[in-house]
């Protein structure tokens, strides 16, 4: 990924999801692919809410719908009769590259011009790392869990969010913080140790900003808090350690510390070394401390309750006036910061819903609620999204990639007062959050830390680490995180899916690593739903697959694979949920996933199989303003609540959402359940239809499949009879055979094939004669045995699902782009190219291109009136980007050869250089003299 250090690389698992091929940009814009109506960017868009912004100016919606949907129509077309159908054109239509306007690097929805104002404790970076800020110090801390202990001291400093690598004024996903500032210590090796026991960091408490870290030590456990005096040159940094919890001996060695003199009763100086550090040591309270033989290490013997020390480092002289002054220094008592627990964030911020939100979904059984996000903050802290849970009374806790965890009240049925409070701050890049016993767990790097509210104030005071073993690498950038019945807790990274026991004391793997997981399922009984995205290394498409369960033990899918996403439909998977709840009416016993890459959502229908599940997915009318990133059921009322955020490789309009899935109760038709056999599909719906609706005519199958390149990122749609073909196989639907159980119908459909992708499409009726839609997509890992009552299918036919694996392809968007220029003969006619139009720089305005270019060139198809008028400059600058000719359409268009439209005379290299110079120029209506 480029434009990426190699630690971001690690840590952005989101915003890396699929690199794609070349640099970070979206190609030259090209004309529609195919004239076939289906193929149309400009088209079928009249049922998305969001088809007028800027990032869906080229978007292709409902592909396979609009695909099937048109082929029903010609049934009596002659010209329409083809078995092998076109394939997939890509994102925005394959328009503009493999990942089209999404893969371009500018196309932040929320470009914030002011930087967050930085918690005074932040984790970020390398694992363990902890950045403590003092303003009225100029000074930052990195503190070191490992040690534990300060491992930097930076004067003149401060922490600095530069902007993002999506070119924003503003990180909003908190990849880029940073410390800047003059290295004033550096800690080599740690300071404590205690024999052959760990010291670990368990927690630490706050206070209005101030942090004191608690370390376990065995059965005991120790306080430390830190403070500063001073800056630059006379800062003077006091550390002072609680032993409340009992202590075993430990030994402390100040860093960098020559022979130590005892300057007093209780009193002991560590001089530096060589211009280092001073550190003037005093303890009481009842500790009981000596010299080891060194003269330079302090060893701990015994602590009473109210045993404590204390260390003040600085750098200067050491003589008796600047000890006395530096003694004076008043220290903070750790027991009092975990005892006050004062608020950061008192304060509470409220915004409002919008219920009904998206027309597409509004008349049908789930409406989509808006809900508002504090977008203007007094922290300017960007609100993406990434996880979400509730406790038991239906207060949400939502966490951000800045490190956030918000905590939200007034999710009822108006929502007219939702109430914000930030619950805490500064948090590694959490990816996940789930609430357990009333407690938010959140899933962070290499950590899953356990916030706790413990004086009710509505705001965290503790933040401990929960895990007490280390997570394995693969784990270590966070992911989504879920819980079983048992209380176990799951994690997913790229070499496997981890279970974390219930005390976070021990971790198995239960599942295989994939290409970026983004999201996890867990049912109650431990069984996982990961996911991996499309890419290379034998990943052609994006996909939905399990851990290792008694259920699958004997799957022949490839990886416990159970569903390939059609990329159209699911460019890049976020998470899923297993809903197990009536109160969200049909698919109330269902899982309900979510694409990141394309802001929707869809059910999904696992069929177990005989061993080797398999599943299906619909896509559920509505649409979410951002990357749809988690899912989360409020126990309060059943409902389905999503988040998401803008990142790389997605359709936002928001830079973050938030939204509620609402049963309405109204009529619904869901597919609850399907098998696919050898001679057709087997669909089971929630409710009863009218046979009489059960027409041939008004139904549509299709097969296709991707490859798994070792080399080639992605893949083109192939067919599922012939192999090396580019396309779709039309099914032929040969009968619809109602069952007698009213709810289900039997597809026969005796060419059917196992394949990775499978569409039935047509519409229903139900017995009142009300309408509805049939969109199914399957993927079937094996067939099942001859449906009884249909024609029996060729015996002959395979029943399991072979995965093509090959080395390489090329370049997927090229063979797909070819592919469609063959078809039309785009590639088999030399064009023409237009009379050569002399210019010079000083000619070029609007009244030049008018009269050479749009009047002689292109006003037969642009003419006013028309719908891609440019007989105007206002209608002209459209489709310019004034000063940047490479973000202009107009030229992207020229460039593709696609403008003029085929088969007229092309442009004139000179008279499209002509062009771009005319816009490098701002675009200029008239000369200036």
């Amino acid at each position: 990924m480029k434009g990426f250090s190699i630690a971001l690389i690690i840590t952005a698992e989101l915003l890396c999801r699929a690199a794609a091929q070349g640099v970070y940009d979206e190609k030259p814009l090209r004309g529609n692919l195919s004239d076939l109506p289906f193929a149309q960017t400009g088209l079928g868009r009249e049922a998305h809410r969001f088809a007028n912004a800027e990032v869906n100016r080229y978007r292709i919606y409902d592909y396979y719908q609009r695909q099937a949907q048109w082929h029903i129509e010609q049934a009596k077309n002659p010209a329409a009769q083809e078995t092998l159908l076109l394939p997939f054109t890509g994102l925005d239509g394959g328009r503009r590259g493999h990942w089209g306007v999404t893969n371009e690097v500018s196309i932040q929805s929320l470009k914030r011009e002011k930087p967050p104002i930085l918690p005074s404790m932040l984790s970020r970076g390398e694992y363990g790392l902890e950045y403590m800020t003092f303003p009225a110090n100029e000074s930052v801390i990195v503190y070191d869990l490992r040690l534990p202990g300060i491992c930097r001291v930076l004067t003149s400093a401060r922490l600095i969010s530069p902007p993002g690598p999506f070119r924003g004024a503003v990180d909003c996903w908190g990849f880029t913080i940073q410390a800047e500032g003059k290295e004033w210590l550096q800690t080599i090796q740690p300071e404590w140790s205690a024999g052959s026991q760990t010291i670990a960091f368990k927690s630490y408490h706050t206070n209005a900003g101030e942090i004191a870290y608690r370390h376990e030590v065995g059965t005991s456990a120790f306080l430390e808090q830190i403070s500063l005096d001073g800056k630059a040159d006379d800062l003077v940094v006091i550390r002072r350690f609680a032993f409340a919890e009992g202590m075993p001996e430990m030994r402390f060695n100040p860093q960098g510390a020559g022979i130590v003199k005892k300057v007093a009763d209780g009193f002991y100086l560590a001089p530096g070394q060589d211009g280092g550090c001073q550190h003037l040591l005093q303890f009481g309270g009842g500790l009981k401390l000596s010299l080891d033989t060194n003269g330079k290490t302090f060893v701990l013997h015994a602590a009473t309750r109210n045993a404590w020390m204390e260390v003040r480092t600085w750098k200067g002289k050491q003589d008796a006036q600047a000890l006395a002054r530096i003694n004076r220094i008043p220290a903070r008592d750790p027991l009092q910061t975990i005892q006050q627990k004062k608020p950061s964030f008192p304060q509470t911020i409220i915004t409002q819903g919008h219920l009904n939100a998206d027309p597409a979904a509004a008349k049908g059984a789930y409406e989509i609620d808006d809900i508002n996000l504090p977008m203007e903050n007094p922290w300017n802290q960007p609100l993406t999204l990434s996880g979400i849970d509730f406790d038991e009374n239906g207060i949400a806790y939502v966490c951000t990639m800045v490190g956030d965890v918000w905590r939200i009240e007034g999710l009822d049925n108006e929502l007219k007062q939702v109430k914000w409070r930030r619950f805490a701050s500064g948090l590694n890049l959490p990816m996940g959050l789930v609430v357990v016993d009333g407690v938010p767990h959140v899933s962070c790097r290499k950590q899953i830390i356990k916030l706790h509210d413990q004086n009710a104030d509505l705001e965290a005071d503790e933040y401990e680490q929960f895990n007490r073993v280390e997570l394995p690498l693969s784990a270590e950038n966070g992911g989504d995180l879920r819980c079983d019945a048992d209380g176990n807790f799951y994690r997913n990274g790229g070499v496997g899916i981890f279970s974390i026991s219930a005390d976070g004391k021990q971790v198995k793997q239960v599942g295989d690593g994939s290409r970026n997981p983004l999201g996890l399922a867990v049912r109650n009984d431990g069984l996982v739903l990961s996911d991996s995205s499309e890419g290379e290394n034998y990943n052609g498409a994006c996909t939905v697959f399990e851990s290792m369960h008694p259920e699958n033990t004997h799957s022949s899918s490839k990886k416990r694979r159970i569903l390939y996403l059609p990329r159209g439909i699911d460019s890049s998977p976020g998470s899923r949920i297993f809903i197990n709840d009536p109160r969200f009416g049909p698919l109330g016993h269902s899982i309900l996933g979510l694409s990141y890459g394309t802001g929707t959502w869809y059910s999904m229908l696992r069929d177990e199989n005989e061993g080797t599940p398999q599943a299906a997915l619909c896509p559920m009318p509505g649409e979410f303003a951002s990357g749809a990133l988690r899912l989360a059921k409020n126990p309060r009322d059943g409902q389905i609540y999503c988040v998401g955020l803008d990142g790389w490789g997605d359709y936002a309009v928001q830079e973050g959402c938030f939204h509620r899935i609402r049963y309405s109760r109204k009529k619904s038709l869901v597919v609850s359940d399907w098998q696919a056999h050898r001679n057709g599909l087997l669909i089971h719906f929630h409710e009863p239809v009218d046979p009489a609706s059960l027409q041939r005519e008004k139904f549509f199958a299709q097969q296709w499949n991707t490859v798994d390149y070792q080399i080639t990122y992605g893949s083109a749609d192939y067919s599922a009879r012939s192999p090396q073909e580019i396309g779709h196989d039309r099914l032929q639907i040969t009968r619809i055979i109602p069952q007698q159980d009213p709810r289900v119908v039997f597809f026969e459909i005796p060419d059917l094939l196992p394949a990775m992708y499978t569409q039935l499409h047509g519409s229903v009726l139900d017995p009142s004669g009300q309408s509805f839609t049939l969109d199914f997509y399957a993927t079937i890992n094996r067939l099942r045995a001859d449906f009884a009552g249909a024609v029996a299918s060729d015996a002959e036919k395979p029943d399991t699902l072979v995965v093509r694996e090959e080395e390489q392809n090329g370049n997927t968007y090229e063979v797909v782009s070819g592919f469609f220029d063959k078809k039309v003969g785009r590639d088999a006619i030399k064009r023409p190219i237009a009379n050569k139009i002399p210019w010079t720089a000083e000619q070029l305005d609007y009244e030049w291109v008018r009269s050479n270019v749009i009047e002689q060139k292109c006003i037969i198809c642009h003419q006013a009136g028309t719908p891609h008028d440019l007989s105007t400059y206002e209608k002209l600058s459209a489709k310019i980007v004034p000063g940047n000719p490479n973000k202009s359409h107009l030229i992207g268009m020229l460039k593709t050869s696609t403008m003029p439209p085929y088969p007229l005379p092309l442009l004139d290299p000179s008279t499209i250089e002509a062009l771009e110079q005319w816009i490098k120029m701002g675009a200029p209506k008239e000369r200036k003299n």
